[in-house]
């Protein structure tokens, strides 16, 4: 479906956005949408502690102790997604069984609720299992 914007109305209360249903019913589509899909990722990393200066839609970090940046400083351990439509970082904590694909580790991690884990990754006629 993508994403669903709010007609914000070109100022102030003057009646020609959204209506407060309309506006309610994209962000609930909106939300459905991502935690349909949100249970597994394709990280670039999980060591790189410096906010990236040009990075593109949708490049995923899983945001080590110590992140830096304009945007990154104090958000530790939670998922960074570069939105390329809002032109800012969105950050998502992790919640128990969501995995990801390490690209700079050749990994698969998973969350326990607590922290997360490497998974041993099994192939089977390039089949990953």
């Amino acid at each position: 479906m993508g994403k669903q914007l709010i007609d914000i109305g070109t100022t102030d209360n003057d009646g020609t956005g959204d209506t407060i249903r309309t506006g309610g019913e994209k962000i609930n589509a909106n939300f459905d949408e991502l935690f349909a899909g949100a249970n597994s990722f394709r990280l670039i990393s999980r060591t790189t502690a410096a906010q990236p200066g040009s990075p593109a839609d949708g490049d995923t970090y899983l945001l080590p102790t110590g992140a830096t940046g304009a945007d990154w400083a104090g958000e530790d351990g939670k998922l960074a997604i570069w939105s390329a439509d809002q032109a800012a970082w969105v950050f998502v904590t992790a919640a128990e069984g969501m995995f990801a694909w390490v690209s700079d580790q050749n990994i698969v991690i998973v969350f326990n609720g607590t922290m997360w884990e490497p998974r041993p990754v099994e192939h089977d006629h390039d089949v990953l299992v």
